[in-house]
Formats: C-alpha cells, structure tokens, sequence
C-alpha cells in the first residue's frame, strides 16, 4: 500500500480513500476526510488537491465533466454532487433533494 503523507503537521493515517478516477497515467482519489489527492502511481507519490467545506462528508465518487472540471459525489451532512473548477474553487453545488429527475414526482 501507499500512505497519504501527512501535510502541514496533520495526521492522516484515519483518511481512507473511497473513491478512485483514473485519467492520463494519473489517480484522483476520494476520502472519508473530505478530501481530493492525485496519485502517480510512477513515484508513488500522494499530491493534495481539494478538501470540500465539511469534514464529515466522504467522497464516493469521483468524475471530471465535458469541461475537465473535477465533480464529486459526497455523502455526509450535505449530502451532494459538488463541481470543482481548474482553479480549485466549487463552481456548482447540488445538495440532496435540489435534483430532480424527468418522472420524479
């Protein structure tokens, strides 16, 4: 296995990964702490991206959209599908019960 290294003094050997999107030779990689890293598998190295506004979410989805911009699927205290743009801020935000689907009552 590959550890998260830990950044600015913080402990991370509780961030367990939950989510894995794999693009040009690259491995984003989603936490039960929030949070976004790149992995390259070449060094084995973890790099920190994002770390949504709420610890107690959990990324368990990980996908970019037709723009290349980062999209997560979280659960937590605001459960959601949150869309993060190149420069690394949440350009959208959908919380559970916003979306609606054709036929949805």
């Amino acid at each position: 296995y590959n550890r998260i290294e830990a950044v600015n003094g913080m402990n991370y050997s509780k961030n367990i990964i939950k989510s894995l999107y794999y693009e040009n030779n690259y491995i984003y990689c989603g936490t039960t702490r929030s949070e976004i890293y790149l992995f390259d598998p070449r060094t084995r190295k973890f790099r920190f991206l994002y770390k949504l506004n709420d610890e107690r979410k959990v990324v368990y989805e990980i996908l970019k959209d037709k723009d290349g911009n980062l999209c997560a699927g979280a659960t937590g205290d605001n459960t959601g599908l949150y869309c993060i743009s190149k420069n690394g801020k949440i350009q959208t935000e959908f919380k559970g019960g916003q979306i609606r689907l054709d036929g949805d009552a």
